[in-house]
């Protein structure tokens, strides 16, 4: 009979212990229940693009998580990208048409691109992405594939700009055009 008992009362410990565990994970989702945010009102549609649709952030954008923030925050950063404190790319305009004058090739001089190479128009693109991908080709992290011709073309290109002061006064030149 003790053996009996014995067996039970392992049984009935590991029914106890599978229902703790349950328990236990039931309680963790809660936890990370902020995850399961609604999608923001169309005003801040915008800011989706980067932060993601629940505003949880973007760790390959380095966009930081949204959801929860203070208002007083969000508000002071988008007066900082209205007023160009932020978001806006320092450079040399003079400097970065001289250097655009090698891109103007492909890319043309109003920077509208050119189907039939496989260039896009650039003007109509964030600054931002603009300075991200140029620096993508230059390390390789694009452009970096022997079977990519558009991409190395691009990378041999992006090579040229010699550093990020480069970058910042050729992106600072093409969001005159």
């Amino acid at each position: 009979m003790s053996q009996r008992m014995g067996r039970s009362m392992r049984t009935a410990n590991k029914v106890v212990g599978f229902f703790a565990s349950l328990v236990w994970v039931a309680t963790m989702t809660n936890v990370f229940a902020e995850d399961e945010l609604p999608v923001p009102d169309d005003d801040f549609i915008y800011c989706t693009t980067c932060h993601g649709v629940q505003l949880v952030g973007n760790p390959i954008l380095r966009a930081r998580r949204m959801s929860g923030v203070e208002a007083c925050y969000v508000e002071q950063q988008l007066k900082s990208y209205k007023n160009e404190w932020r978001g806006a790319h320092e450079g040399d305009i003079d400097n970065g048409k001289r250097l655009y004058g090698t891109c103007s090739a492909c890319l043309a001089v109003t920077g509208e691109g050119n189907e039939a190479l496989g260039s896009p128009s650039l003007t109509k693109t964030s600054d931002w992405y603009l300075v991200s991908q140029l620096q993508n080709f230059e390390s390789g992290n694009r452009g970096g594939r022997s079977d990519d011709s558009y991409g190395m073309q691009m990378r041999a290109a992006a090579q040229l700009l010699s550093d990020d002061g480069a970058i910042n006064d050729v992106v600072k030149y093409i969001s005159t055009l």
